[in-house]
């Protein structure tokens, strides 16, 4: 889910705002805007929200925060509790929306973790042509990990502040799989956003929004927004990170496997690449490599063709390049009975793809040296592991003593 949902917390009383409807950049009916420019949208498929709107005659909408396959998120004045909220209006009948209502019920039933968003309620909305819209109303977070680089000294983050998302990231994991029993399969800079100490962000862009109104075209009754990027930076910092968007979650109870295709394709487990049953480790591998994009600000993969398009079997390789050769009976785990890359021996096939000289963690790895270094592909090793079963449990990887190194 691509949006850029941010904080909640209560302020004193006010009354409904006023929003501008002129000073506004017209955007040319021609151009697709935001959600528009998705292969699948209609105007039935997204409700359109209008800023300034009034839903449930509580949630005032102030702004909009962004899009994503299966929604468009706004920020919202909550008018009876006084506070942020962030409104998720939904496209009908989309997976994802069941899949969210699950895991939201299980989180709330044990208490969520200031690490996982909350959700707040839910209602439906009627659309166009009797389409029915569930709205998820959470918490309002600020920016997600990786927009925050923009305000960090050389764009880059240093170990000791990396070391304490990564740390959050784990604990949030932790939650889901040994209490909540759920599989995230979704781990991406966009889903993790930072939880702040007050609501002057948002505070900002109601303000922003008021004075100068956020790009738009007019279809008919139809408005579509383009999402502000005027945002200020809070000083007092963060409190933490906090993982989001359960639209791709599966509740596992029983230890079930799945054979779904989930998570961002640079991002995807070995499981996945080969056509292998898979369960709570493919969050493991997902963080790993999402964790050192986000260090390194550079892909830990490539996979794509000289076409730009995805390649498995260059996915494949780029792992056998890293982390040698998986074992044949991995291989041979896998559900493919026609599997392109392997023979029936679990043997590598594709002769030409040829592999790259010098290409490993080590030589990857570009901020760090010495013990340094050492320590932290040590640490990023016990969650790349080809075999699902070698790599550490979110529970272990908090015991690691990698994390108690360092001063936060």
């Amino acid at each position: 889910m691509q949006h850029l949902t941010r904080r909640l917390l209560r302020r004193g009383p006010s009354p409904p705002r006023t929003f501008a409807t002129s000073g506004f950049r017209l955007i040319p009916p021609s151009e697709k805007v935001e959600e528009e420019t998705l292969a699948w949208y209609t105007p039935a498929s997204f409700y359109p929200v209008r800023i300034g709107e009034n839903f449930q005659d509580r949630y005032q909408v102030v702004s909009k925060l962004g899009y994503g396959t299966s929604a468009t998120v706004w920020l919202c004045r909550d008018l009876r509790h006084h506070s942020y909220v962030a409104l998720k209006v939904c496209v009908p009948g989309y997976p994802s929306v069941a899949r969210e209502k699950a895991a939201f019920a299980r989180l709330a039933s044990l208490g969520t973790p200031p690490i996982l968003q909350k959700s707040l309620g839910h209602f439906t909305i009627n659309g166009a042509s009797g389409s029915v819209h569930d709205c998820f109303v959470l918490e309002a977070l600020e920016f997600n990990i990786n927009l925050c680089r923009a305000f960090l000294p050389g764009q880059l983050y240093d170990l000791v502040l990396w070391r304490r998302v990564a740390r959050e990231v784990i604990q949030a994991l932790d939650f889901l799989h040994s209490k909540a029993k759920i599989i995230h399969c979704d781990l991406r800079h966009e889903n993790i956003l930072m939880r702040g100490f007050n609501d002057k962000i948002h505070q900002g862009m109601e303000s922003i929004e008021a004075a100068r109104p956020s790009a738009r075209k007019i279809d008919g009754d139809r408005v579509v927004y383009e999402t502000p990027d005027r945002v200020p930076f809070p000083k007092e910092g963060f409190k933490c990170a906090v993982l989001c968007d359960y639209g791709e979650a599966r509740c596992s109870d029983a230890g079930n496997t799945y054979t779904d295709d989930i998570q961002p394709f640079l991002y995807r487990a070995p499981e996945l690449a080969l056509g292998i049953p898979w369960s709570y480790p493919v969050d493991i591998w997902n963080a790993g490599v999402m964790l050192w994009h986000l260090f390194e600000n550079k892909s830990l993969f490539n996979p794509y063709n000289q076409q730009g398009r995805e390649s498995n079997g260059l996915h494949i390789h780029e792992m056998m390049e890293i982390m040698g050769d998986p074992s044949p009976e991995f291989v041979r785990r896998s559900i493919i009975t026609d599997h392109s890359c392997f023979d029936e021996n679990g043997l590598w096939k594709l002769q030409r793809i040829k592999r790259k000289k010098e290409r490993s963690l080590e030589s990857l790895e570009t901020q760090l040296e010495g013990e340094e270094k050492a320590e932290f592909l040590r640490f990023m090793r016990r969650m790349l592991q080809w075999e699902p079963e070698k790599r550490a449990t979110a529970a272990e990887l908090l015991r690691d003593p990698w994390f108690s190194k360092g001063s936060d």
